[in-house]
């Protein structure tokens, strides 16, 4: 709203609906899209997932380390870009079409895409395609009476300057080893929900059992955790610094002298990371908000292995996201937070079987 006031020619959009939820990012893109076709604004938005942007499209520019490798009509850079597959974050029906089609017209919104599904003989096809890796069997789930980690009952909770309570009479529980995703409207408490846990908050009423001393918190607002003037001094300085860089000493050396506020945001999130992975190696449970903000299809992929080598360590992981492609790669459990409760709670194969907004592309095509 506030980029419209002056009433512009060009909208510049980064990562726009990242924060948001699945219904808000819908009614976002509705916006946009009247805001091109009623009043004519050129729009410019760059983004890392693709499966709501491509339809309304006429140009798709990618870029690579700096470089653009496809710039032109969207049908053209999808066909002939040169693009390899799993480098961008495409919709989840296209990599599947263009290795068995690659013909015009390519299949660019929702609705397309379930047309052409409608002709396969085989649609489970798209149910075996995953961008991310899948999800092993949680071995707490073996065990007869796996042990509570973290539980939260009766909680209620209200910030002074809100005209009501954010969470009501709230109930939940994190298993000892397991990775537990919360989703939910955006200001459902997912985040207020997190502080609690954390202790950076306290219940108005009920109770949170946990021990504060076992818990590391990734916040969701990162630059918080950025008190250094560089990225090195931020992992605590020193020639061995970057090698608590999330993604190899190598990688890490070209940013070590950079500012962390002059990151991209990306970058700001795998530095929270790497700060939180070297301050907790304590810790056993880890609080995540939001952890792929800003993070492209490689690195979601990077982070999925991270965190199932953390599980495998012993580590219990509670995170809020909106990304629910990743929650099912990652997750034992999902639970719905809605108007400040815990409206649902189930593994994640039947929550995402069973869910219409919260739940990924590929279910909605295959519903």
């Amino acid at each position: 709203a506030a980029a419209m006031v002056s009433g512009p020619d060009l909208l510049l959009l980064d990562e726009p609906t990242a924060q948001l939820d699945p219904a808000s990012e819908e009614n976002f893109m509705n916006l946009l899209e009247r805001l091109h076709r009623e009043m004519g604004i050129t729009i410019l938005m760059a983004e890392h997932t693709l499966e709501r942007m491509l339809g309304m499209a006429d140009f798709l520019i990618v870029i690579k380390k700096g470089r653009i490798i496809a710039f032109g009509a969207v049908e053209d850079c999808l066909l002939h870009g040169g693009m390899k597959e799993g480098e961008i974050g495409l919709p989840v029906w296209l990599p599947l079409y263009l290795k068995s089609e690659k013909k015009r017209p390519v299949p660019l919104t929702f609705m397309e895409a379930k047309e052409w599904l409608e002709g396969l003989e085989d649609k489970e096809i798209l149910r075996r395609e995953s961008a991310l890796p899948k999800k092993s069997p949680m071995a707490a789930k073996q065990e007869k009476k796996p042990q509570i980690a973290m539980e939260a009952k009766d909680v209620w909770f209200e910030y002074p300057e809100h005209s009501g309570p954010v969470l009501r009479g709230m109930d939940i529980c994190l298993l000892s080893g397991e990775v537990l995703g919360i989703v939910g409207g955006n200001g459902s408490g997912k985040t207020t929900l997190l502080k609690l846990i954390a202790g950076i908050a306290k219940p108005d009423e009920g109770k949170i059992k946990v021990k504060i001393s076992e818990v590391a918190f990734l916040p969701q607002d990162v630059e918080m955790l950025f008190l250094k003037d560089s990225v090195a001094e931020v992992l605590g300085g020193g020639k061995d610094a970057m090698k608590a860089w999330i993604g190899g000493e190598k990688e890490g050396e070209a940013l070590a002298d950079r500012h962390p506020y002059d990151l991209s945001g990306g970058e700001k999130q795998l530095l929270a990371l790497s700060l939180l992975l070297r301050s907790s190696a304590d810790k056993k449970i880890l609080l995540l908000d939001e952890p792929t903000r800003g993070l492209d299809l490689q690195w979601k992929r990077r982070l999925a292995n991270l965190i199932a080598s953390l599980q495998s360590e012993g580590k219990t992981i509670l995170l809020v996201t909106h990304d629910l492609e990743f929650a099912e790669a990652v997750t034992d459990r999902i639970a719905l937070l809605f108007h400040g409760e815990i409206v649902e709670c189930e593994d994640t194969e039947e929550f995402i079987k069973r869910g219409y907004f919260y739940t990924t592309a590929r279910e909605r095509l295959l519903k």
